[in-house]
């Protein structure tokens, strides 16, 4: 949350309240911390880790996988802020992913959608902290490039109740960032 923070709202000169910041961050990680931790998390999940090869499907880049919750590899892969999948394919697969994962771990189905949103958020502000990083700081147009869509997936979440009231400070920073200093781009 500190790399978001740092990385991206200070280098874009974004104001925040840090106490009210915190504690949107105290709520989203207390959130997330109700969900079971124990499966594989590969991390780095994106498309450009995924290579089909003679019909064989393979994964590369598995050095930062660690234990964690089962929702943060499909998140990393629907919400790729470089590929902008459709968010009603982003829908469609999360609906085929959670019913495939009823004939594997048939007790993680329950409550998956619930925390999936919030894992989707953070993943989004692991990515937003890079691209301000990569592209606010080190002038890299690559990462200044997504900046707007980035901004615009997190304000999706808000907008359409998946993230619900919690954030209140969170969502006001965002807000700020893409309307005050981002051109906004239709939904």
């Amino acid at each position: 949350m500190n790399y978001f923070k740092y990385c991206f709202l200070r280098l874009a000169g974004i104001d925040t309240d840090e106490n009210k910041l915190e504690n949107d961050f105290d709520r989203l990680v207390g959130r997330i911390l109700r969900t079971n931790m124990n499966y594989f998390m590969f991390r780095d999940f994106q498309p450009r880790n995924i290579i089909i090869q003679d019909g064989e499907v393979y994964f590369i880049n598995y050095q930062k996988g660690c234990r964690g919750p089962l929702q943060y590899d499909v998140a990393s892969l629907l919400y790729d802020i470089m590929v902008q999948i459709p968010n009603e394919q982003k829908e469609e697969l999360l609906e085929y992913y959670i019913e495939e994962l009823g004939h594997y771990a048939p007790g993680e189905v329950t409550g998956f959608r619930e925390l999936y949103y919030p894992i989707v958020l953070v993943r989004l502000l692991q990515m937003m902290g890079t691209l301000g990083l990569r592209g606010l700081h080190g002038l890299e147009h690559r990462f200044s490039t997504p900046i707007i869509p980035g901004l615009q997936e997190i304000l999706y979440l808000f907008k359409n109740g998946k993230l619900g009231e919690d954030y209140p400070e969170l969502q006001r920073v965002i807000n700020m960032a893409f309307y005050t200093y981002f051109e906004p781009l239709p939904f």
